[in-house]
């Protein structure tokens, strides 16, 4: 009450969490704006689409060629892919106009049967693509049931069959994929702890601090591991020290089943419609001077 909502920041492990404060706070006529983006390229649907996009304006993007030929492998088709970069650079071609000769059988590189299986399904859907309105390429590669889109909404509205798809992809890579992020506004601001970077706020408010989300559990093992949540102590850290008045770390008792299970957390198992969550081990590492919990609805400024 009598705070100003542009000097709040609630930073959040996953988008979903965002999202749902977000729309509480607009449901209380309280403006706020979420930021994910980041987490766009961790959902492979949206990677997919993504790259597809970039391949539809240039099909000799580089960056997006290497990545579609990768996708559905363990080994990203490492080798097969090298031994086409080395006979691009022998012909002085492009990667694509290379595969495009394997493909036609003109050419043959020896490990690459992987590779002219995932090209053969590149150009099938490009072919199918060009010849599709803006807006029905729009529906194919944003379907609007997904929740990754939620970046995109606000830009694909604006978006119909009188623009050209470079159109629609420069501003998605201004505005979504590299945005900057805003600094004196007039709204709550609702980001992952990685965006928050750089950025302060009176009051901070770092959300869902609970095992599986800060930190998030690795498979990985050994030295991997260990790096792994050095890097999420030092996120956290980042976090706790964007506010500049006063810090609020939250945590939660139990999560819906669903949206666990959506965000790949794992929770011991449990009858019912939620799951019990496990207060964060990173609490314990904060040091005596930590205050006391209290619930939230207690919490004042």
């Amino acid at each position: 009450e009598g705070i100003s909502p542009g000097k709040i920041l609630i930073l959040c492990p996953r988008r979903q969490i965002g999202f749902e404060i977000r729309d509480a706070l607009l449901n209380e006529n309280i403006e706020a704006h979420s930021f994910f983006n980041e987490e766009l390229f961790e959902d492979t649907k949206a990677q997919r689409s993504l790259t597809i996009l970039n391949l539809l304006v240039n099909k000799y993007d580089r960056i997006a060629l290497r990545c579609w030929i990768g996708f559905d492998s363990g080994t990203a088709n490492v080798t097969g892919y090298k031994k086409v970069m080395e006979e691009s650079m022998v012909l002085d071609e492009e990667p694509f106009e290379i595969l495009d000769k394997l493909l036609s059988g003109s050419i043959s590189i020896p490990h690459t049967k992987d590779i002219m299986t995932k090209f053969d399904e590149l150009k099938k859907k490009l072919n199918s693509l060009r010849i599709k309105t803006l807006t029905e390429i729009i529906v194919e590669l944003f379907p609007s049931n997904e929740l990754w889109i939620e970046p995109f909404k606000n830009i694909l509205s604006n978006y119909d069959d009188s623009n050209s798809i470079s159109e629609l992809l420069n501003e998605i890579k201004l505005n979504v994929i590299n945005p900057e992020m805003p600094i004196n506004v007039n709204y709550v601001r609702i980001m992952s702890l990685y965006k928050s970077k750089g950025l302060t706020s009176d009051i901070s408010i770092v959300c869902s601090v609970v095992e599986g989300l800060v930190p998030r559990i690795d498979d990985l093992d050994g030295d991997e591991s260990i790096r792994f949540q050095e890097e999420q102590r030092r996120l956290f850290y980042v976090a706790i020290t964007r506010p500049t008045k006063e810090l609020v770390i939250s945590s939660v008792v139990r999560i819906p089943k669903v949206m666990a299970y959506g965000m790949g957390i794992k929770f011991p198992k449990a009858g019912g419609q939620t799951m019990k969550a496990i207060a964060s081990s990173f609490f314990s590492q904060l040091g005596d001077s930590f205050p006391q919990p209290i619930k939230g609805e207690d919490w004042t400024y």
